[in-house]
């Protein structure tokens, strides 16, 4: 700084009979030379520090008077007033004898089967996957797993898409905005896959459901349960009740 490089010079002007320094001394030079990239990197740091609230962010660009619906659990709702089963899938079949219908399917997952096989692509076909919570981790996942050429995908969430969502939710777009992200992801993925059979849970997982939801009565064991929600608590709900009956989370 100005004031170290005074000192510094000051100090040399009382010895007698030693020159004033004319070059700054090394470490001064140092940190100089550090100062460029910090100055670049202030503006980012007052961005961080701006902190804003979860909820706070994800209004921003709502219409006046409409807010985020309220993550609350209703002890009455059960599985089936709100599952909507979006497409019921069809059967691909085994590499040989097949439909004009199916060899397209084919087609669309032939480099999945390239890299796995036609069994890999058999088991991923016939795979049951459930995914919790459909936001920024979520959506991709969902999209993977239907463009990977799983069969049968459970979404749950009662959420809605927000235009705040855009610039990190797979599913959010203009037009989407208001819609359930369940359903605006089953759409999606009935669009990559019309073959796989979507069904949306429009719910939040709470204690109250969460055995409903995740091993519904009268239906196959899900394969895989992937926990994509926010809070610990329903975290910790997931992880429970797939130990307790054998679902891989």
């Amino acid at each position: 700084s100005p004031a170290r490089r005074m000192h510094c010079m000051a100090a040399s002007w009382k010895q007698p009979g030693r020159p004033v320094r004319k070059t700054t001394p090394t470490h001064l030079t140092a940190a100089a030379a550090k100062r460029p990239a910090a100055a670049l990197l202030r503006p980012f740091t007052c961005v961080l520090v701006q902190v804003r609230t979860r909820r706070q962010h994800r209004n921003i660009g709502l219409p006046s008077g409409r807010q985020e619906p309220r993550r609350s659990f209703n002890a009455s709702s059960t599985v089936s007033r709100h599952s909507v089963v979006l497409n019921s899938g069809t059967d691909v079949g085994a590499a040989g004898a097949l439909s004009g219908e199916q060899q397209v399917q084919r087609s669309r997952l032939g480099g999945v089967e390239k890299a796995l096989g036609a069994e890999g692509l058999n088991n991923l076909q016939a795979a049951r996957v459930c995914i919790v919570g459909i936001g920024g981790v979520g959506s991709w996942a969902a999209e993977a797993l239907a463009r990977s050429g799983v069969g049968h995908i459970t979404l749950v969430d009662l959420d809605e898409v927000c235009v705040s969502n855009v610039n990190r939710q797979v599913h959010a777009l203009d037009s989407t905005v208001g819609q359930l992200k369940g359903r605006a992801m089953a759409q999606r993925i009935m669009d990559i896959n019309p073959h796989c059979a979507v069904l949306s849970v429009d719910d939040f997982l709470g204690a109250d459901n969460a055995a409903a939801i995740l091993s519904p009565v009268g239906a196959a064991k899900y394969d895989y349960v992937l926990d994509a929600v926010d809070r610990d608590v329903e975290k910790a709900l997931i992880i429970d009740h797939c130990c307790r009956n054998d679902i891989s989370v």
